[in-house]
């Protein structure tokens, strides 16, 4: 019988056919199957099988396969002892074979070796032979995860893990140690391969080692970025998966469940889900999950929408900056975030405590104590309403009035009043004039026009620079630009204003009542707000207001020569000067303009209606079309400048040269006099060619220009200009008088009379050429002026205070590129530093190919002298 005849009977019928052959009829299909087989291979297979049942005449008749009856004669008695013999041995081999297998899925119990004992006296020794490697090992390991050793992994969480599913399956303790052996990975793995003794004798000693080695406590807040830095890709992943991930991240700090629970809301970026997941009020885990699958089952659905085939196409192309791989941008990547800077985990670049710890170096100037204030309206009962934080021990106050008790190093009993409302700092007359006046100290002129709430202009007598001291911090010093008020209008004697604050870095703090009422309690008095204006001044006012290093004699020859040049006429120059613009390539571009808000489209055209007004641009019908770009100027305003990037690829750039700065200033020796004039709208004061105007049109959303002068933005635009002045006043260059740079015409003489008549030269000059100056940025007769960045003097040329600042905060380089831009920016200023190459080799050696990058001690000495 072959064994696809017996597969095709039903299991009653197995069974019957095994009584039939004396075999055991219980168990499985495959079980009887077996059985029925083994047997037949053991006493011979035969092509009939025949059934005996009784005959007619007593008998036995069997039947053939084929249905065919046959006569059989009975088997004697002996033959029928042998049979049943026979059985018994196969059903005792097949109890012996459920007993191996049973054997085999769970190990027996190691023998001890009787003449050793472990070096701990503890644990004994357990062969190999009594250990099992089959089929138990291989499940148990499955519900095991790996432990590499990692920083990440909890040691603790994995061990108890180990041990649960050692009780639940009552493993032994020599399974248990193949088991959790086998899933070390990495640095684990290593260190296991090395160890003898008790690590490798018993489960015991595995886990008191591997406790000790591998316990690292990690800090709560590295735990709390990896965690709050894991939010939910809805279009991604499923809320499920989300959640099961992020409780992973939280398992290495003990936390409560309504902790978690929040902490998961947390990640949720739509708002309106985020608000309905906090209204849920879950507290649990499992009923937090439960509701949050039956409200976000459809978000992932809505939020996964079919790209489009261009789309799709492009996104294959897009790599990801967080985990290196393609088809998706960082901020779709479900990877956990990594650091840039330290290559680990959990934290971006910007977060690195690594970074933040390599910037942590020692100041070269020990920093302005700091100082905060906070406000609060409440008076009533008194509330914290300010409060002043230096490195002595914080200071409370109640009032956002303190006391001065000390001005210009003489004590004194004045009332200051804190006051954010008002941009600068005032004091009243009668204070500067008993602490102030007759100390000497110069009272700078006023250029703002400064209003109260009731819009009537405050009356200054000038600016005065004080020393001052707090009763609540005496040996604390601020000094503090006050305006001199001409009246005593105000309470108290000196108001704090905003450029107090922002000048000593205060720090301005809420802290709000704990009452419940909303009861907003005013101040005492109400403080002196301030608007303030710049001040459309006349010329007169602006040379009167203009700051000298001399006295008023020779301020009031400046008056005299500046107001008889404005006052006087001369007879113009007209030489029909203009710039053309020649082009490379003619092909016409055109751009639509871009979009602005309401205030800047305002803005705008509020800037086009006085170019139009100056004659400066008109209306154009050009082909040529370029956008428009808005820059903010140092005072504020705004500056309208055209993008002419794609009109600067297409023309022949000139080589026309500059000056050199060393030139400058090789011919500025035993000069102890200096003027420095700035022209007005520099570019705009020269004329564009007719034929060239077209090239200079540009879009706004209220219609197209183009300039009739030279506009900024245009690549030739410096050199034009430098071109066009030096041609006018190529006759005080070749005499020595003066300096051009662009537009700055630099005066350096021995005495003040030369500088004056000098300056009258140059004035009549640009007055007869059309070019106007800029009185407010103009420098009159100086013994200190700044100068193409560098400060000059009698005594020589220094670096400017913005220069030495940059250059002590430079922070030390933490690359080879780094380095290399430090070293080029010394080597600006190496004409200052002693020994600049001897001092630079050390770090130069650095930027070698076969030098690996490391900012030693000895490296950081010679940064330091470079600083």
């Amino acid at each position: 019988m072959e064994r696809s005849n017996l597969e095709q009977l039903t299991l009653e019928e197995l069974k019957d056919e095994a009584a039939r052959y004396g075999l055991p009829n219980q168990g499985s299909r495959n079980s009887l199957i077996d059985a029925i087989m083994t047997h037949l291979e053991r006493n011979g297979r035969t092509s009939e099988r025949t059934e005996p049942v009784a005959g007619p005449s007593g008998e036995a008749v069997g039947t053939r396969s084929d249905g065919a009856a046959v006569k059989v004669s009975r088997p004697p008695d002996s033959t029928l002892m042998l049979t049943q013999m026979m059985a018994a041995l196969s059903r005792l081999m097949q109890q012996q074979q459920q007993v191996t297998q049973l054997l085999q899925t769970l190990s027996a119990v190691p023998r001890e070796s009787p003449s050793r004992s472990t070096p701990s006296g503890v644990v004994s020794r357990r062969t190999a032979e009594g250990w099992s490697s089959g089929p138990a090992i291989q499940a148990i390991a499955s519900q095991i995860p790996e432990f590499a050793g990692a920083e990440e992994d909890n040691v603790s969480a994995w061990v108890r893990r180990v041990d649960k599913v050692a009780e639940v399956h009552q493993a032994s303790d020599g399974v248990i140690l193949l088991t959790a052996s086998s899933r070390l990975t990495k640095s684990a793995r290593r260190w296991y391969d090395v160890q003898g003794g008790i690590v490798i004798e018993s489960w015991q000693g595995l886990r008191a080692e591997l406790t000790k080695i591998f316990d690292r406590k990690m800090p709560f807040y590295k735990v709390m970025q990896k965690v709050e830095a894991r939010k939910w890709l809805s279009g991604k992943e499923s809320f499920d998966d989300y959640a099961i991930d992020k409780l992973g991240l939280m398992h290495r700090v003990d936390l409560k469940e309504v902790d978690k629970v929040h902490l998961l809301v947390s990640g949720i970026q739509q708002s309106s889900l985020r608000a309905t997941a906090l209204s849920l009020g879950e507290e649990t885990i499992e009923g937090f999950l439960a509701r949050m699958r039956s409200i976000t089952q459809s978000v992932a659905e809505q939020e996964r929408k079919p790209a489009a085939a261009g789309s799709a196409a492009r996104s294959k192309e897009i790599q990801c900056h967080n985990c290196g791989k393609k088809g998706h941008s960082p901020r779709e990547c479900s990877a956990e975030t990594q650091c840039f800077y330290c290559k680990q985990k959990g934290h971006r670049r910007y977060e690195c405590p690594s970074l933040k710890k390599k910037d942590q170096r020692p100041a070269t100037k020990p920093p302005a104590a700091a100082v905060q204030v906070a406000a609060s309206v409440d008076e009533e009962p008194k509330e914290t309403v300010a409060m002043v934080q230096t490195e002595l021990p914080r200071l409370v106050l109640s009032d956002p009035v303190v006391q001065v008790c000390k001005m210009m190093g003489e004590n004194c009993e004045l009332t200051a009043l804190i006051d954010t409302g008002s941009p600068v700092s005032f004091v009243k007359l009668s204070a500067y004039n008993q602490y102030v006046r007759d100390k000497n100290v110069l009272l700078k002129p006023s250029n703002r026009n400064l209003r109260n709430l009731s819009d009537q202009i405050l009356e200054i007598d000038g600016i005065v620079r004080v020393e001052i001291s707090l009763r609540q911090l005496p040996d604390t010093k601020f000094e503090v630009d006050l305006y001199v008020l001409k009246d005593n209008s105000f309470q108290g004697d000196i108001i704090l204003g905003r450029e107090f604050i922002k000048e000593e870095k205060l720090t301005l703090v809420y802290e709000p009542s704990a009452r419940d009422d909303n009861t907003v309690n005013l101040f005492s008095f109400l403080p002196l707000c301030v608007n303030d204006e710049e001040s459309e001044s006349s010329l007169e006012q602006i040379i009167e207001n203009s700051v000298i290093d001399f006295d008023h004699k020779v301020k009031d020859k400046l008056i005299e020569t500046v107001f008889e040049i404005d006052r006087n006429q001369y007879s113009p120059v007209n030489d029909n000067y203009t710039v053309q613009v020649r082009l490379k390539d003619s092909s016409v571009y055109a751009y639509a303009p871009r979009r602005f808000a309401q205030a800047e489209r305002v803005e705008i055209r509020e800037i086009i209606d006085d170019l139009l007004k100056r004659g400066i641009i008109q209306p154009s019908v050009s082909s040529y079309c370029a956008r428009v770009v808005l820059v903010k100027k140092r005072n504020g305003k705004t500056r309208l400048c055209i993008d002419l990037r794609p009109l600067n690829l297409r023309v022949f750039k000139q080589k026309y040269p500059f000056p050199v700065m060393e030139e400058c200033f090789a011919q500025l020796s035993n000069k102890k006099v200096f003027t420095l004039i700035d022209l007005k709208d520099s570019f705009h004061q020269i004329k564009v060619h007719v034929s060239s105007t077209q090239y200079f049109a540009f879009a706004t959303p209220d219609g197209q220009y183009e300039y009739t002068c030279l506009p900024f933005g245009y690549c030739e635009a410096p050199a034009e200009f430098q071109k066009r002045l030096r041609q006018i006043l190529e006759k005080l260059i070749r005499e020595g008088k003066i300096l051009l740079y662009i537009d700055d015409v630099f005066i350096a003489t021995e005495t003040i009379e030369q500088n004056l008549g000098i300056l009258k030269e140059v004035m009549i000059i640009l007055k007869r050429y059309g070019f106007e100056l800029n009185y407010k940025k103009c420098s009159f007769l100086k013994r200190k002026i700044e100068f193409l960045g560098y400060l000059v003097s009698a005594d020589g040329i220094t670096l400017s205070q913005r220069h030495t600042e940059a250059v002590e905060n430079y922070k030390p380089p933490r690359d080879k590129l780094q380095l290399r831009r430090f070293l080029g920016f010394t080597n600006y200023f190496r004409r200052f530093i002693k020994d600049y190459a001897a001092k630079a080799k050390q770090l130069q050696n650095l930027l070698k190919k076969d030098v690996d990058f490391n900012l030693s001690n000895e490296s950081m000495k010679f940064f330091e002298l470079l600083m």
